[in-house]
Order: structure tokens, then sequence, then C-alpha cells
């Protein structure tokens, strides 16, 4: 019986060691081929990074990418300028001894005007054809007309002449109330005499300022230069804001300044223009 009982016991512990044995076996197996089956496959890797190895088989640079870039202009100074520069003139002055720009009668002084009518009306500065004997135009595109002073508010520095026979084109007046500082400002005008049509680009500096006997002028940073007096200061619409009169250069005491320009405001000018030349008569040169 105790025999029976120990081979039982003996027989009992076998399996026990077999059932373990074999599950361990079958689940090693089980776990190889499962492992094998759900292996992620290998990503061949692209890198761009300048520091990958191009001789790695697992990495690839991409291709360069190559393009150009375009900048394109905002057109509307370029339009600007085209509207109003046709209408833009040379003047010259035949001086007589005496006149604001001084020397004997005989020699000749230039200014800038921009025209305002189909009859030939040009406004500019008093100044320029203060004193005059004799005036000429230039028109832009180089042809030549004589003319002669309508009338002139030497106060205000303005000053309306005429030209005989057809003009080329006529400038619009704009608005110069609705001027705010920071706004495009654009002159055209002929510095030295010698250089027609020139423009120089800037902004609105500041408003309503005073110098000298002149008040409400529009200040900018628009180059002017001598030549440039009685020509237009243009916004961005190509309309005429003002016309241009003076640039400060420097003080009394040996202060120097740099694009210190000044403009009559377009409303004065309609204002005095309106007057000079009343509608009804125009075109009776």
């Amino acid at each position: 019986m105790q025999r029976a009982n120990a081979a039982l016991y003996i027989a009992t512990v076998l399996a026990v060691l077999a059932g373990i044995l074999g599950g361990g076996a079958m689940g090693g197996l089980a776990g190889f081929y499962a492992a094998r089956l759900y292996t992620a496959t290998p990503v061949q890797i692209s890198a761009t990074s300048p520091t990958a190895d191009a001789k790695s088989p697992s990495l690839q640079r991409a291709p360069a990418v190559t393009g150009s870039v375009t900048l394109e202009e905002d057109p509307a100074i370029v339009d600007a300028v085209g509207k109003v520069r046709p209408s833009v003139v040379t003047i010259i002055v035949q001086l007589q001894s005496g006149s604001l720009f001084g020397g004997p009668g005989g020699e000749t002084a230039s200014g800038s005007g921009v025209i305002l009518d189909e009859a030939g009306d040009i406004v500019t500065n008093y100044h320029v054809v203060d004193g005059e004997k004799g005036l000429q135009v230039i028109y832009s595109d180089g042809t030549k007309a004589t003319a002669s002073v309508v009338g002139a508010d030497a106060a205000a520095d303005i000053a309306v002449i005429r030209a005989r026979g057809k003009v080329p084109a006529v400038a619009e007046l704009g608005d110069s109330n609705t001027l705010e500082p920071g706004q495009a400002a654009i002159a055209i005008g002929s510095p030295l005499g010698d250089f027609r049509g020139t423009v120089t680009l800037g902004i609105i500096s500041a408003l309503n300022r005073r110098v000298g006997n002149l008040q409400d002028l529009i200040q900018t940073d628009a180059a002017i230069n001598n030549g440039n007096s009685g020509g237009p200061l243009v916004n961005s619409l190509g309309q005429v804001i003002g016309i241009n009169t003076f640039v400060v250069r420097s003080t009394g005491d040996g202060n120097i300044a740099e694009r210190l320009g000044f403009a009559i405001p377009s409303n004065t000018v309609r204002e005095i223009f309106s007057r000079i030349v009343p509608s009804q008569k125009r075109g009776n040169p």
C-alpha cells in the first residue's frame, strides 16, 4: 500500500513538471513566431540636414528645392508720375536788371510750372517770373512755346502764365485738406533748368507750417532743388496737392538742414487760380 502511494506521488510530480516544461516550450515557440510576424518593416529615412551621412544605406538626402522670388513694385507711384509728368513744364525767364534773380538784362533763369487748363494756363511761383521781360515754356516732349503773365499773388508766391498754342496735357488739382503726415509725396520739376521732368519721392513731413510770410505750407522731404520752384507736389493718385516753392538748407546761425522742402497747398492754389483766371475768361490769351 505504501509503495502504491509513493508511486502515485512520483507520477504526479513528474506530470506537473512535464506540464510546466511543455507549456513553457509551447509558450516560447508561440512568442517567437508572434514576434517575427509583427516586427515592423524597416523604413528608409530621407534627411535634408547638411550633417546627414550621404553614404549611409538607411539615409538619403532629399532633392534640393530651387526657385525664384519676384518682387512686385507698387505701380501707384509710377502711374501717378505718368499721369502728371506730361503737364509739367520748364519755364525759361528772360530777366531785367534788378529783378529777383539779379543780373543785367539778357540773362535767363529757369523754374517749373504745371498746366491747369486746356487754354494753356500754367501755375508757378511768383518769384520765378518776378521781373521778367520775356517767357518761354518747354513741354515734357521738348517742344517750346512763348508765354506771358496773366496775373499773380505776390504775397502767396503764386503766379499764372499762359502759353500760346495747344498744350500736351492738363493736371488735376487734389484736395490738400485731406492730407496727412506720412502720405507719399512726389515732386516733379526741372532742377537746375537742365534736368527736365525730374521725379523725386518722399512723404508729407508736416502740415500747416509757417516760414517767413508764407503760412499753411506743406512740408516734405522729397528732394527739391533750384529750378524745382513752381513745379507740382503730387500724391499717389496723380493729383497735384501743392506747388513747390522753396527749400531750407541752413539757418542763420549755421545749422545745416537736409530734405526740408515746402509747398503751397493745392486748395490755396485753386482759390488764387480761380481768382486770376475766371472760368469764363479762360482761352482768351
